[in-house]
């Protein structure tokens, strides 16, 4: 590896530590990104099978506002918990959503209004985060944070249930 690469690596490296430090839901987003990169990696193999590369651009265009969405949601999720007022914290939930939901749709729909993406290629990646859930707490049986938060780590939690005496 050159110095350059090197020097390139700890930037960004540094970076992500500061992001996950700063913003709790970068914790949980950095693993989706592999889900977000498949959801593109099946648009690109659909583009290629029926050389239209709109299908690309869609699924692009999708994981990015999905992603996006995913961030604010829990950027301004932590923002409301720091919020002392309950009615204040209510209210910035509600903007939040209303704000969120006109973001995503103008930043789904310019792209469809051009004609340079797929509408089904931008819905998809859209289902990226419930599937990843999905996987995560029901296939693999991960313990809910509720658990994890009350027992102070997750190798401590036992996910089979002992209530049979022996």
């Amino acid at each position: 590896m050159t110095m350059t690469m090197t020097m390139t690596m700890t930037k960004f490296t540094g970076r992500v530590r500061l992001l996950r430090a700063r913003y709790v839901v970068v914790d949980e987003l950095i693993p989706m990104l592999m889900w977000y990169a498949a959801a593109v990696a099946i648009a690109g193999a659909f583009a290629a099978v029926f050389t239209d590369v709109r299908i690309l651009i869609g699924g692009a265009v999708g994981a990015a506002v999905s992603c996006g969405n995913f961030f604010a949601l829990g950027y301004v999720g932590q923002r409301a918990l720091r919020k002392r007022n309950e009615r204040a914290a209510r209210g910035l939930i509600k903007q939040s959503y209303v704000l969120r939901y006109l973001a995503m749709v103008l930043a789904l729909f310019i792209p469809l209004t051009l004609g340079i993406s797929n509408v089904i290629a931008e819905l998809v990646p859209l289902s990226v985060p419930r599937l990843y859930y999905f996987y995560k707490y029901v296939l693999k049986k991960a313990p809910p944070l509720e658990v994890i938060a009350a027992t102070g780590t997750a190798q401590q939690v036992n996910n089979e249930s002992n209530d049979e005496p022996e």
